[in-house]
């Protein structure tokens, strides 16, 4: 994170439990590609897809906070939607310990991009980047 930007502190906690998330979905996609997930789905295929899903959740969710950090209005509303999407998806699982723990880490920077929606909002000061046509 570059804290020469000054993000709030609540931004900043986004941005790590954001990271923290990613890398959870991380170990679970490499997890279940190396065959040590220890409760792996019966099919190969199923697993296979489970793992490429997981690597790739972690690669939307990295490319969402290099976005955010940019107060990228689409990241915001994108986040939001992936988070609540991925909270339901755990809740309809089976849950256990682990499952509540990726619950809090899914739940936790819902709430607060929620309450930081101002922050994200407001215009990005400085140079933009305009390509000329």
């Amino acid at each position: 994170m570059n804290n020469e930007n000054n993000y709030p502190l609540p931004v900043t906690a986004i941005h790590i439990l954001m990271l923290l998330n990613a890398l959870i979905w991380l170990v679970l996609g490499i997890l279940l590609a190396t065959g040590l997930h220890p409760a792996p789905p019966e099919s190969d295929f199923a697993q296979m897809m489970m793992a490429i899903m997981s690597i790739g959740t972690a690669a939307v969710m990295m490319g969402l906070v290099l976005f955010l950090q940019r107060r990228n209005r689409l990241a915001y509303w994108l986040t939001l939607a992936l988070l609540a999407f991925l909270f339901i998806m755990t809740i309809v699982d089976q849950v256990g310990l682990v499952d509540v723990i990726v619950l809090v880490l899914h739940l936790v920077p819902f709430i607060l991009l929620l309450k930081e929606r101002g922050w994200y909002m407001q215009p990005v000061s400085g140079p933009k980047n305009h390509i000329a046509v």
